[in-house]
């Protein structure tokens, strides 16, 4: 067995909790913990509701942009009618991919991408 394990992503923000606010509010990450200007979230990994994620938002003056990932959700197209109901932006209209997937792709406050899939139905 390897001693190897993940422990979570820091996301570097210039306004942690703005970037706390947009994971919390309209993503769904629960707040872990907070101190020494940092602000711990986390949320479940699809397909082990036991296992989670950890994001460590911390302030950084001038951080580039990353991807941050997939995220999975029910349905696409009701998220982001979510999140531009929130006047939230989306940065690419959710499209049907030949692997059975529908993705999108969005941006948080801080410019760090996140691909929003489901799986296509029906």
């Amino acid at each position: 067995m390897s001693e190897l394990s993940y422990e979570g992503r820091t996301v570097f923000c210039r306004d942690v909790p703005a970037a706390a606010r947009f994971y919390e509010d309209l993503l769904g990450f629960q707040r872990d913990s907070e101190g020494g200007g940092d602000i711990v979230l986390r949320l479940p990994v699809a397909g082990n509701p036991s296992a989670s994620v950890t994001f460590y938002l911390h302030p950084g003056h001038a951080p580039d942009p990353v991807d941050l990932g997939t995220f999975r959700v029910r349905d696409v197209d009701a998220f982001l009618d979510t999140l531009r109901a929130a006047g939230h932006p989306v940065v690419a209209e959710p499209t049907d991919t030949p692997w059975g997937l529908r993705e999108a792709s969005i941006r948080d406050p801080e410019g760090n991408g996140l691909l929003i899939t489901s799986p296509i139905t029906g």
